[in-house]
């Protein structure tokens, strides 16, 4: 099971968990214990596409990517209304 797809999951979940604590059904450790496997698979889904993104900058700079002095010049004149 991939992690979007457990991020996906995991909100009807901790609702499900939340509205049954309310009617009674449940205790407050069942919602906390939902919530808490809700907030950890989000942490891991943006740990992970930290990483995506910081190696597709790593390949773009392992291929020649980047700027120049004279590209960086005119960005920040462009930029500035130079």
């Amino acid at each position: 099971m991939g992690i979007v797809r457990v991020v996906g999951d995991a909100p009807p979940d901790s609702t499900n968990a939340a509205s049954s604590a309310v009617a009674g059904a449940d205790d407050l450790l069942t919602v906390l214990d939902a919530q808490r496997t809700l907030f950890a698979a989000q942490d891991q889904l943006a740990q992970t596409q930290l990483s995506r993104l910081q190696a597709a900058v790593s390949l773009y700079k392992a291929h020649g990517g980047g700027w120049t002095a004279s590209d960086r010049a005119s960005a920040s004149k462009t930029s500035s209304g130079a």
